[in-house]
């Protein structure tokens, strides 16, 4: 998809066709009609560009590219470039940053049993309450947050596994 937009590919006179990612992206308020669009597209390559060594800055020219009366000749396909280029990166943002919580270093220590309670208190959460925001513990929730819950010792006993079962009952109690 990006590679379609690549500085090199735009200044070209053989290039593909936008309108299979058109179709894809309907927000025609932010970056014009789509005949437009593809219409400057295919001009593009009539004016020699002097920043295309990144789309970044080869976008920027393009926007800020006017003719003699002042109307910008390749706006639409400007914006609409710059408007991916915003999307592309912060989807890469948005993946590292999961990545990055799910593989940290504490979280790869921690156990099994741990880290299924943590998914059921996440689960428990969002199911009743939308968020941790509108949370507030129940006496019995409060009573069974103390210093035995991270004992690992003895992680197979059944004091443990009635605990767990107590947090899960706690956590599902509808009077809360």
């Amino acid at each position: 998809m990006m590679a379609n937009l690549h500085p090199k590919v735009a200044t070209s006179q053989v290039k593909p066709s936008l309108n299979d990612i058109l179709k894809s992206f309907d927000r025609t308020a932010l970056y014009g009609n789509k005949d437009d669009v593809e219409s400057e597209w295919n001009k593009l390559h009539n004016k020699s560009w002097s920043n295309v060594n990144t789309s970044e800055k080869i976008y920027s020219e393009v926007y800020d590219d006017c003719d003699s009366a002042g109307h910008k000749r390749f706006g639409n396909v400007a914006k609409f470039a710059m408007a991916l280029l915003c999307l592309l990166q912060m989807l890469a943002w948005n993946a590292l940053f999961k990545l990055t919580v799910v593989k940290s270093k504490l979280r790869n220590k921690l156990s099994l049993d741990l880290l299924q309670n943590l998914m059921m208190v996440r689960f428990s959460l969002q199911k009743n309450y939308g968020s941790c925001v509108n949370f507030n513990p129940s006496p019995n929730m409060l009573k069974l947050f103390n210093v035995k819950m991270y004992d690992f010792k003895d992680s197979k006993s059944e004091q443990e596994q009635k605990e767990a079962d107590d947090l899960f009952l706690a956590l599902n109690d509808s009077t809360i």
